[in-house]
């Protein structure tokens, strides 16, 4: 909460009283935008009355973090191969709506600074944590396959992920150009790396990635 809310000034307001809602009108007349969950505060109508040139930017929260995150498809895609879905820890899925949230409003107003007129934005918070599996929406329109968990392994390069060594270090991913692997042979003289030829292609390196010698 402190990192997140760092140069901020909060205020816990009772808008069921008379005082409270005129305290976020007040508020409201002097803000550029508004960023509120669903349902809103007070009436959408008495905000704008307040200020009709304001930017609001209406969160559907929608389903709990954990639903909003299965509907999205993530579920699917999160985990090791052969157990249970994970889901992302540290509230990885609120940060990313966040981010969307944060993106609209910004472009909203850059928008009111054009045109000289505010705007309501809906944002979706499973919509926006549909956007965390661009991966799975590329590799099934290219090739048709469809991407399953993978657990610590990446699912871009063939080389990727977080493998165990044997020092007991752990190895995040090599670059999938002709570089990295020479980098990754040089730091891992196996001569199953340094002799096959072929493995400086990625393309065969993708294709023979489950072998295990």
């Amino acid at each position: 909460h402190q990192f997140l809310n760092a140069g901020k000034r909060s205020l816990a307001l009772d808008v069921a009283s008379e005082r409270g809602r005129k305290l976020l009108l007040a508020l409201v007349a002097k803000a550029d935008a508004l960023v509120a969950s669903l349902p809103l505060p007070l009436e959408e109508d008495t905000l704008l009355a307040a200020n009709p040139d304001l930017v609001l930017v209406r969160l559907d929260d929608g389903p709990p973090e954990l639903c909003a995150y299965a509907s999205a498809g993530l579920l699917a895609i999160t985990g090791e191969p052969d157990g249970k879905p994970t889901m992302l820890g540290g509230h990885v899925p609120s940060a990313a709506v966040g981010i969307h949230v944060a993106l609209a409003a910004a472009a909203s107003l850059f928008g009111k600074e054009e045109s000289g007129k505010g705007r309501i934005v809906d944002i979706s918070a499973p919509q926006c944590l549909a956007s965390l599996a661009e991966q799975v929406w590329v590799e099934y329109s290219a090739s048709g396959e469809r991407m399953e968990r993978l657990g610590s392994r990446g699912g871009i390069a063939a080389v990727a992920g977080a493998l165990p060594c044997a020092d007991g270090h752990w190895m995040i991913s090599v670059p999938p150009d002709p570089r990295g692997w020479a980098n990754f042979v040089q730091l891992v003289p196996h001569p199953a790396f340094k002799d096959d030829g072929s493995l400086a292609d990625e393309a065969m390196r993708r294709e023979r990635k489950e072998r295990k010698s």
